[in-house]
């Protein structure tokens, strides 16, 4: 299995993201096309190739990426808080067509078994933390954060043949929730 990064960097390159006029609250977002096409070619190559996909969303480990351009900020923290509907809006925009995207072909939903919300979504907490940028209530939101998506996944066609997860590690998170130090939400 090769992992797949979809939205690497921590640049909201591959969104096309427009605010109503006058307020703070998101239009519209959605996947570029050309990323899309970069998607499907990939999924093309894993079949040539007989290789599967774990495609993952987003890397915790990309937050220490150099952030002071203050609309990187705003739009992460945003993202992540579901601040003025941008998750709401990624849900409904670039998380639906990848998923239209995978559920269009037989070959494509056998190609991807797996889907990762978020690597090491502790990072968020711990670079963004410290900046000011990330889970506002910690591994709450964190959770609320990857429950939201997960729905979103799961209520989609594709959802029923993917295995979703969301992996912790950065730090020593993967020693804590070893001995059931973290405090995660039931």
């Amino acid at each position: 299995i090769v992992r797949m990064w979809l939205f690497p960097g921590h640049k909201p390159l591959f969104f096309d993201v427009q605010k109503k006029s006058n307020t703070n609250e998101y239009l519209v977002i959605k996947e570029s096309e050309a990323h899309l096409q970069y998607i499907e070619r990939m999924l093309q190559i894993a079949l040539e190739e007989g290789v599967k996909l774990n495609l993952t969303l987003f890397n915790g480990v990309d937050a220490h990426l150099d952030l002071d351009q203050e609309y990187l900020k705003s739009f992460w923290n945003d993202l992540l808080n579901n601040k003025n509907s941008l998750l709401e809006a990624f849900l409904s925009g670039p998380l639906e067509k990848v998923l239209n995207l995978i559920n269009s072909k037989k070959e494509y939903r056998e190609v991807v078994p797996q889907l990762d919300i978020a690597n090491e979504i502790n990072a968020y907490l711990t670079f963004f933390g410290r900046n000011g940028i990330g889970f506002k209530n910690g591994y709450e939101d964190a959770n609320k954060f990857i429950c939201k998506i997960y729905k979103k996944i799961k209520k989609h066609p594709v959802g029923k043949t993917l295995q979703v997860t969301a992996s912790l590690g950065y730090g020593r998170e993967s020693i804590d929730l070893y001995y059931n130090k973290l405090p995660w939400p039931s």
